[in-house]
């Protein structure tokens, strides 16, 4: 993984990810006992207006690129879709899990 030199705000992000992902780990395991499920999706960049002007910046987007292995950004219904199968009885069983929409970032 880049070290914080190539992008200045990886560390705030990485603390901000680890104190989301023990939040739900720690309420899906406390909840989980009265049946209250409590899980989160943990998205790559998605492709919306608010993100295209951040991918004018070559270094940037050559930055996220190359920490994508599935060559794309995320599509807003890839996440909807995650949000309906969170919400469904088919994931009756998860909870305390952060569902990564990554495109494989996490697997560096």
């Amino acid at each position: 993984m880049a070290d914080s030199s190539s992008h200045p705000e990886l560390p705030n992000w990485a603390r901000g990810l680890a104190g989301s992902t023990a939040l739900v780990t720690g309420a899906g395991r406390g909840l989980g006992r009265v049946g209250i499920r409590v899980n989160a999706i943990a998205p790559t960049f998605v492709d919306t207006p608010l993100t295209r002007p951040f991918f004018d910046d070559p270094e940037f987007a050559g930055f996220v690129g190359g920490m994508i292995p599935a060559g794309r950004l995320g599509r807003v219904e890839e996440i909807g879709a995650a949000v309906v199968y969170l919400a469904s009885p088919a994931s009756g069983i998860a909870t305390g899990i952060s569902l990564k929409l990554d495109g494989g970032w996490t697997a560096h």
